[in-house]
């Protein structure tokens, strides 16, 4: 019985070697990049507060709610004895350690939540959120993201560029046993072919399926007065994929989402944004020194 246990162990390991070792080049750089990847949350806490009449002093009703604010994407980039680092665009995290805003224009989500939980119509809640009659107050704002080891992982800080739209976000917990993608020694040339795995509109599942997506390096734009220098790449993005780390051949991190072109498509209907297909990253030398700068985080780092 135990012989023939290890004979059946030994025929699973050997056929999991068997399925690495079949793996094209194309088909480790997507396992790496799409193991590597994580989805990035922003959560916002409210207390709701009673008020007699807009402007008048409002009370609590012992109610907070917090709310799903925003989607982004991005990868590991490195581990640390205690921690993780998560490489995403500024504007994705940007509202971590924040206090939400009061304004009603920005909380449609608050008053559905509160319609839901509370059993007042949707309409009826708007009203006296329009009103005056009941106020949302941000409490604070979180971050978090889901890695493919099926975990989701709190972000307790990091560093931004000041002037650039790129994070190195640092986890509250180490993400275990995904290796971290690796940053380029070379920048990309016109031509080369990328990868990029994104999250559009959130449609991503860490570890079981994230989307891929394959372009071409494009070339930079010249820095003018006043605008840095870009990196352009051929291939779709959408809201969500903010953030998403683009690699070469070699699964080597050259760029990340920072936005896309888009224009307006106009007939006598009216007009309609559509996006380019245009890609567009801060320099990859940019996140090259920037990385290295950032490697003071914690000499002891692997």
């Amino acid at each position: 019985m135990v012989r023939s246990l290890s004979l059946f162990c030994i025929a699973l390991f050997t056929m999991a070697c068997a399925h690495t070792a079949t793996l094209t080049p194309r088909q480790r750089v997507a396992d790496t990049i799409t193991t590597a990847f994580v989805r990035v949350h922003t959560y916002s806490s409210y207390e709701i507060l009673e008020c007699e009449s807009r402007n008048t002093e409002c009370r609590p009703i012992g109610l907070q709610i917090t709310t799903s604010s925003g989607i982004g994407s991005g990868g590991i980039v490195k581990h640390y004895e205690s921690y993780s680092v998560i490489m995403t665009a500024a504007h994705v995290i940007s509202s971590l350690n924040t206090t939400p805003s009061g304004d009603i224009s920005t909380q449609s989500n608050v008053i559905r939540a509160f319609s839901e939980i509370v059993g007042v119509p949707l309409r009826d809640a708007s009203t006296l959120f329009r009103a005056g009659r009941l106020q949302a107050r941000g409490i604070d704002s979180r971050v978090t993201v889901a890695a493919s080891d099926g975990n989701e992982y709190e972000i307790n800080g990091g560093r931004c560029h000041p002037n650039l739209d790129v994070c190195f976000a640092r986890t509250a917990s180490k993400i275990e046993n995904i290796e971290p993608l690796v940053i380029s020694e070379r920048p990309p040339t016109i031509g080369d072919n990328v990868f990029c795995a994104q999250g559009p509109f959130g449609y991503a599942i860490p570890g079981m399926m994230v989307p891929l997506f394959e372009g071409i390096y494009s070339g930079k734009t010249p820095e003018t007065a006043g605008t840095p220098p870009q990196d352009y790449y051929t291939f779709p993005v959408a809201p969500g994929s903010s953030g998403s780390l683009i690699v070469n051949q070699r699964g080597e991190v050259i760029g990340l989402v920072t936005s896309f072109m888009y224009g307006p498509l106009c007939s006598s209907d009216g007009c309609q944004a559509f996006s380019s297909g245009i890609t567009v990253s801060i320099p990859f030398t940019d996140i090259q020194q920037f990385f290295n700068h950032l490697l003071t985080f914690n000499q002891g780092g692997k």
